[in-house]
């Protein structure tokens, strides 16, 4: 139970301190170091022939867990892209998409915004738990290899999921299933807010119209 406790506990924190804007993996440096001397330990364990162990690691939590960036956002980039009939909000997926497939995602924190946003807190914190539950049931199940090689948490998706396992495939396809599932996730808050911008818009221009009968009703006087 010990991984998945320490793994929870630090994606939770992480997702939280950026909501509010604050560098989560600065001020959760004591914690990611514990993780990244956990990676060579799984390496050893997997070379002596014994049971993996440490699966629980630094790069465990930037290949399967994080994808796309802190609160998982490459699922957020594509459900907007996918979803979204407001063009801005689908241009801003499309600025996002090259960066977050190297787990970078400012863009959306600052501009969407992530940060400070209620609506979108549920899934930003919920997600990379999913990834998490989901990626370590599957590699202690042994249908995907243990992250055992220390990877760049800037790593290409895709690539670095293949390294980091040495050389798995399945590990791919872990990969591509965490983003589908985040996906639906988000879709619903995506679709929450793509609406109301949808309708703030209609009222706006409503407003403008009332306003401009009023003053020509004024001018007439």
């Amino acid at each position: 139970k010990a991984p998945y406790q320490s793994g929870m506990i630090f994606a939770f924190l992480n997702s939280l301190l950026w909501f509010f804007g604050i560098h989560g993996a600065h001020a959760l440096l004591p914690m990611l170091e514990q993780f990244e001397a956990a990676v060579p330990l799984a390496q050893a364990a997997v070379a002596s022939g014994g049971p993996p162990s440490h699966l629980m690691n630094s790069t465990f939590l930037g290949t399967f867990v994080f994808i796309g960036g802190s609160g998982a956002t490459l699922s957020l980039t594509l459900a907007m892209l996918l979803l979204c009939k407001n063009k801005n909000l689908r241009l801003l997926a499309v600025a996002s998409l090259p960066i977050a497939m190297v787990n970078v995602n400012e863009i959306l924190l600052f501009a969407l915004p992530i940060i400070l946003n209620p609506r979108l807190l549920i899934p930003f914190i919920t997600v990379p738990i999913g990834n998490l539950v989901f990626a370590l049931a599957a590699t202690e199940s042994g249908l995907v290899a243990p992250a055992t090689v220390l990877v760049p948490f800037s790593s290409p998706i895709g690539i670095n999921a293949f390294i980091a396992t040495g050389g798995d495939p399945s590990a791919i396809v872990l990969q591509l299933v965490c983003v589908v599932i985040g996906l639906l996730i988000y879709a619903p808050f995506v679709q929450h807010i793509d609406a109301q911008n949808v309708i703030a818009k209609v009222i706006h221009l409503k407003s403008l119209d009332t306003t401009y009968t009023q003053l020509q009703e004024h001018a007439a006087l």
